[in-house]
């Protein structure tokens, strides 16, 4: 290279016509230190290349210019000001556009202004639009990054790239959301990445066709103060994704906030879901945390964390093939919340392990004042808000007609009225209407397995809170925090039983809340010779056992003819107990 010759900005460039070097810098892109200074190198061998406005200048007599940069293109350098409020739309393309050109990445300082989405393309005359690898990065994860104002997602990827890598920056939206691919992706990695705001109808990062090969989001923030209305990740076919110890916050989206289709081998690791307490669950009735759709492989979601108004936390699709959830928790002020609802066909080897219900919900189920039935349309009115949502699913337990008891998804007439559809037509209205609740574990087609399930619940629903599993392989034990109880009241609490293939003994327990007093026993379950629930089939086994001094009475077992198990004792005295209950499997078969 040449002498440096000393030039005010791009303009003074554009407008050269006998320059006196072979190397150029320049003060800034505009002016003197806005932030676009830049070395500049002519290229002699090139005479068809168009101005790019960012790495290649082209002055008054047709020579190009190249711009020399280090690890990263700065968006100053094609013209931002990067002050939050200019419109730096066409700076910021430009610096997308010849980072895609020259394989190096874009570095934000400070925030751009982006008003419109901006479309790019891989770099030309690779096989399969492959062969481009995008970085965007920042200086400080929630100091630097694009203030968007546009609709859709901010960026726009028209067909396949070889990678992808965002970190340490953030973008600011209410109107749209950030980076969507449309086509084949070698790979993505977000770290240290933080998502303020998305619209309800975008994604954070949205994955609209072809497949992902491998992906993550680590260490990042999706919220919003006044609630995060988009989702953040949709993907339609991909292999290998991960997101991993992020929070997922301020959560007001009335659909899926993860959707992964067709993924084989997807992985949620520490993650922590919220939904806001102040936003009402009836505005909320479709939001589901972690979808997951048809056709999914080796799923496995680890130590995740939902709290708030939850409807629905981990919804289990079709076909899906080894799924594995590992010790989720709530801490739940909804009155219900379903944490794993697996409804759909041809699912298989689903597990749940580890699983803690904590509500701190003030309003569980309504008593029931009236059930009807038209056809095979059950109607229940309730004396107090049912405090439902139309596609929950719900078991009914306890009536005194069979064919109103089971599991059934809900329909919401109003407050005080819900209906759902029975399996046949009854030949009667119940005289005793029975009990509802909402599964926390919900499985119509027994596939699942569950073990070490304890349910917090200091108030709201108590019965029912897995629907259907098969515990085949499992050792379900739960735990229920009563109140204080007077002394001579009942202390009770219901399971309801699934159809097994073996025999379980029940193992329940009631003791006091400083666990010095209490009393055990383990009762046989009995099942007819093909494998089906035997109401009539119930005993004692063993020897009660019992410690401290004021034990509550016996806890006795019955059974509905809706399969609900009531757990119940007696208060020795006025105090706080808590029940427990464990599935002891045995050897023998009916």
């Amino acid at each position: 290279m040449g002498n440096v010759q000393s030039i005010a900005n791009v303009a003074a460039i554009q407008a050269l016509t006998s320059p006196a070097t072979d190397v150029l810098q320049t003060l800034g892109y505009s002016s003197a230190g806005d932030g676009g200074a830049l070395t500049y190198v002519l290229k002699a061998s090139d005479t068809t290349s168009a101005d790019n406005g960012c790495s290649i200048i082209v002055d008054a007599s047709g020579n190009r210019w190249y711009g020399v940069f280090d690890d990263f293109i700065l968006p100053q350098m094609a013209g931002a000001k990067a002050d939050g409020s200019t419109d730096d739309t066409a700076a910021v393309t430009r610096a997308v556009t010849a980072a895609l050109a020259t394989g190096i990445g874009v570095k934000f300082k400070g925030f751009c202004k982006v008003t419109s989405q901006i479309t790019v393309s891989p770099k030309s005359g690779l096989p399969s639009g492959r062969g481009t690898f995008l970085r965007l990065t920042g200086d400080h994860y929630s100091m630097s990054g694009i203030t968007y104002t546009g609709a859709s997602e901010c960026l726009k990827v028209a067909s396949g790239t070889d990678g992808i890598m965002i970190d340490n920056m953030s973008c600011n939206t209410t109107s749209g959301g950030f980076l969507q691919i449309n086509g084949d992706c070698g790979g993505f990695h977000v770290d240290r990445f933080f998502m303020n705001g998305c619209a309800a109808s975008c994604w954070a990062f949205n994955f609209v066709s072809g497949t992902v090969y491998t992906g993550n989001i680590d260490n990042s923030r999706f919220w919003y103060s006044t609630g995060y209305a988009g989702g953040v990740l949709a993907i339609a076919n991909g292999i290998n994704v991960a997101i991993r110890n992020t929070f997922i916050s301020q959560q007001t989206k009335n659909g899926d906030i993860v959707s992964i289709t067709n993924c084989k081998g997807f992985h949620v690791d520490t993650v922590q879901f919220e939904t806001p307490t102040t936003t009402a669950v009836s505005s909320i009735p479709n939001q589901v945390y972690v979808n997951i759709h048809d056709y999914c492989f080796d799923v496995v979601i680890d130590n995740a964390y939902f709290e708030g108004n939850v409807v629905r936390g981990i919804v289990v699709g079709g076909a899906t093939r080894t799924c594995r959830i590992r010790a989720p928790f709530s801490l739940n002020a909804a009155p219900y919340s379903v944490l794993v609802d697996a409804p759909g066909p041809n699912n298989t080897a689903l597990s749940v392990e580890g699983l803690v219900y904590a509500s701190s919900a003030t309003a569980g189920p309504a008593t029931i004042s009236s059930c009807t039935h038209s056809g095979t349309t059950a109607t229940v009115v309730t004396a107090t808000a049912h405090n439902l949502l139309s596609g929950l699913p719900i078991v009914r337990a306890g009536a005194d007609v069979a064919a109103f008891n089971g599991s059934f998804t809900a329909t919401v007439v109003n407050s005080t009225t819900f209906t759902y559809t029975m399996a046949s037509t009854p030949a009667s209205d119940p005289a005793v209407p029975g009990a509802y609740d909402v599964p926390v574990v919900n499985d119509p087609n027994n596939l699942c397995t569950l073990s070490g399930y304890a349910n917090n619940a200091t108030t709201g629903p108590q019965t029912s809170r897995v629907s259907k599993l098969n515990p085949e392989t499992q050792e379900a034990s739960g735990k229920i925090l009563t109140a204080v109880v007077s002394s001579g009241s009942a202390i009770s609490v219901g399971l309801q039983l699934p159809s097994l293939f073996g025999r379980y003994n029940l193992v329940v327990g009631i003791q006091t809340g400083d666990n010095n007093h209490g009393i055990m026993t383990e009762w046989r379950v009995g099942w007819n010779a093909g494998h089906s629930f035997n109401i009539t089939n119930c005993q004692q086994v063993g020897t009660t056992q019992s410690w401290g001094t004021v034990p509550p009475t016996s806890p006795g077992l019955s059974v509905s003819s809706g399969g609900l198990v009531s757990i119940g004792a007696t208060s020795a005295t006025s105090q706080t107990y808590n029940v427990f209950w464990y599935w002891k499997k045995t050897a023998a078969l009916n």
